[in-house]
């Protein structure tokens, strides 16, 4: 490879790709290379690197294990090169090697060709240097340096999580996981300290007996334990969030680590206190305390008013004369459990010191409880006397209905409503939307008290007085205590007066139209003046086009860029072309003329030589339909030449009594069995009589077509009759 590489170097010379003569170049002595990571045990080789001004590595010799001219090499494992994905061991011995190459402008100082006489540092400490073979070591320079046998990590604590804390009636937890990646759970071991017990998988934790936990944990590769000065590990330790004592050992690859649980008696009664009773209009109250070992989770009202108990869930404020329920929902803390009856929980449980409904749960850590609180006492509404609505606009021309308003306390706008009432009789005119000059208009104002309130009455009226914008209101009599409508009519709307306040918009002139202004006012008045003359047309040259042979030329013209008017037409140079025409002659038809076609080779043709339309040669009139009594019939006759047809009317048949032989139904101007036949399927409905039938069918003339009539048919074809 490398006698290629050389090969390769000598031809481009010899071809001028390459200079032969360069001007002096700048001399390297001293060459630093700097940021490889040195080993460290568990990571992977780094094979990138930072170098100085006139030289940097290259990729000429990156084959096998070397990457960007950089090589590892595992001195401890029989001088082993490296790959990108092998990690570092504690213990060994590793050699970097680098290969740079001095770039353009720059060399190597060098003894000679094959002696180099650089100084070398890698990461700041003095390294090899040496020549490669075959080059110049004024081009290129290996560079090697061995660091210090690689170190473990240290590890100085150790931690589990996710170990559940032993709880009345579950089992062991035998599963836990480490807060590090330096070391892993090898062994987890539980204990009934109370009866000397080892525990297994399918054991169960009793209530009251004290548990002890035993985890042993193993360091993994490149890791070690940090020891004391008799080879005990010197670490610190926490199981969940609990410090643990450290088992002593001697060993710096694995430690184990204790701590001890009390398990509680279970919880058979649960206490909850201090939740304010409900007070209409004050606020459900969210907040309490409890016993030990549990603690509150959610605290919800219910409104559970009535026989049915309604159940609305969710209350924040009390209304009067409703009544409350209370639920407790409580969880166990830590390894406490509420006392189980079979699947179902058994505590029982007091809210303010009052017994409490338990519902039923399936849960040793979880329940919730409930209590009913009396009803809330019914308040007395306050009685409303007087009503007063400020903060509504005066009908102002052109402007729209004002719909919202400032009232008093105790009750609220529902509805503005304006009315135009112009005039002596109050025409009463609702759904204002645009106050017109010269109009009357009375606002409608509906107020309806709100909860706990009420409007004076004399038992059949309201006796409210109104105020509108602080002026006596209309008052619209009601029997309702809850609402009411008041009423204002304000003074006629008067049209301000109008002055024009025009805006300028200029039209600039172009080359075809001339330029003016607009001026308008925002009532839509609006007038043009200012007139500017025309600008000149911008010249635009039409391209000409020479004639050819069979293909008339065009002069050049001229037309404007802007608007596109021609200020110079385009003349027509003639062909220069002698018209060759083939005649094809079209002959005449029955309805159209005939005539000569004239056509040249190059496109042009035209028509001549008309000659007359032949006109119809018709045959002999045909009968297409029969005419019958009170419908006409058709004859036809067609042309011999186009086929063509043409159509007359033959009258209808006039007289039915003589034109009509009595029992002939199908017209064949004979009586027989065939008519009869015809005669009663026409009775029975299952053919269609014509005019002519309908006569001839009612042989008993009783202007009906029944089985009798085909019997006197079918007699008459026998000539019994």
């Amino acid at each position: 490879m490398k006698k290629f590489i050389a090969l390769l170097v000598s031809v481009i010379m010899i071809l001028g790709i390459m200079p032969l003569a360069v001007s002096a170049a700048t001399e390297l002595s001293i060459v630093h290379i700097g940021d490889i990571a040195s080993p460290v045990a568990g990571q992977t080789p780094d094979f990138v690197a930072t170098y100085g001004s006139g030289y940097n590595f290259t990729t000429v010799f990156d084959v096998g294990e070397t990457y960007y001219g950089i090589t590892w090499i595992d001195t401890t494992d029989g001088d082993k090169n490296m790959t990108s994905e092998d990690v570092f061991e504690p213990g060994h011995i590793y050699r970097v090697a680098v290969v740079v190459a001095a770039q353009p402008g720059y060399s190597f100082s060098k003894y000679d060709n094959y002696t180099s006489s650089v100084s070398c540092r890698i990461n700041g400490k003095t390294a090899n240097v040496y020549v490669i073979s075959g080059y110049n070591a004024g081009e290129y320079i290996g560079i090697t340096y061995t660091f210090e046998a690689c170190a473990y990590n240290l590890v100085t604590s150790v931690a589990v999580t996710d170990l559940d804390v032993p709880a009345s009636g579950e089992k062991f937890d035998f599963t836990a996981t480490p807060a590090d990646k330096g070391y892993f759970v090898n062994s987890i071991y539980w204990k009934d300290v109370t009866v000397n017990k080892n525990m297994n998988e399918n054991d169960v934790a009793i209530a009251g007996h004290e548990y002890e936990v035993e985890i042993w944990l193993r360091v993994n590769d490149a890791y070690r334990l940090k020891v004391d000065g008799d080879g005990c590990p010197d670490v610190t330790a926490k199981i969940g969030a609990y410090n643990a004592t450290v088992i002593t050992s001697v060993s710096d690859v694995a430690v184990g680590i204790t701590d001890n649980y009390i398990v509680p008696d279970d919880i058979t009664t649960v206490t909850v206190s201090g939740v304010d009773a409900p007070v209409t209009g004050a606020t459900a109250d969210t907040e309490a305390s409890c016993g030990s070992g549990y603690q509150i989770t959610e605290i919800v009202w219910v409104d559970t008013t009535g026989e049915y108990k309604d159940y609305v869930y969710g209350i924040t404020e009390f209304e009067a004369d409703r009544e409350y329920t209370v639920q407790v929902t409580l969880t166990t803390i830590g390894n406490y459990r509420f006392i189980m009856d079979g699947p179902y929980n058994d505590v029982s449980g007091k809210i303010n010191n009052n017994s409490a409904t338990v519902y039923g749960s399936h849960s040793a850590t979880e329940v919730t409880i409930g209590y009913e609180f009396p009803a809330t006492e019914k308040a007395a509404n306050i009685i409303i006397d007087k009503v007063y609505v400020n903060d509504i606009d005066a009908p102002e021309y052109g402007k729209a209905p004002d719909t919202e308003g400032t009232c008093g306390e105790g009750y609220e706008i529902t509805e503005i409503v304006w009315v135009d009432t112009t005039g002596e009789y109050k025409d009463y005119v609702y759904g204002i939307t645009e106050f017109e000059a010269g109009h009357e208009y009375t606002v409608q104002i509906t107020l309806k008290v709100k909860d706990g309130y009420e409007y004076v009455s004399d038992g059949y009226y309201n006796e409210v007085t109104a105020e509108i914008n602080m002026q006596p209101a209309i008052e619209y009599g009601t029997s309702s205590v809850t609402e009411l409508a008041i009423g204002y009519e304000f003074p006629a709307v008067t049209a301000p007066e109008h002055t024009h306040e025009y805006k300028a918009v200029v039209t600039a002139p172009t080359c075809t139209a001339k330029g003016y202004t607009t001026y308008t006012c925002a009532c839509g008045d609006t007038y043009t003046a200012d007139e500017t003359e025309m600008v000149a047309h911008t010249p635009e040259i039409i391209p000409g086009k020479a004639a050819t042979e069979t293909e008339a030329g065009l002069t050049e013209g001229e037309k404007c860029s802007v608007c596109g008017t021609v200020t110079k037409e385009q003349e027509v140079i003639p062909a220069d072309h002698v018209h060759d025409y083939v005649a094809v002659v079209t002959a005449p038809t029955c309805t159209a003329k005939g005539y000569t076609t004239y056509t040249c080779a190059c496109g042009d043709t035209y028509t001549a030589d008309e000659t007359e339309a032949t006109g119809h040669d018709y045959g002999d009139w045909e009968v297409i339909k029969k005419a019958e009594v009170g419908v006409e019939g058709k004859e036809q006759r067609k042309c011999k030449s186009c086929g063509s047809t043409e159509e007359r009317t033959i009258p209808a048949l006039e007289n039915p009594d003589e034109d009509i032989l009595l029992g002939d139904v199908n017209k064949d101007g004979k009586i027989t069995a065939a008519d009869a036949r015809l005669a009663l399927r026409i009775a029975a409905k299952i053919d269609t009589p014509d005019d002519y039938q309908k006569v001839a069918a009612n042989y008993n003339k009783d202007d009906k077509i029944t089985a009798a009539d085909a019997r006197l048919i079918l007699r008459k074809a026998a000539r019994i009759d």
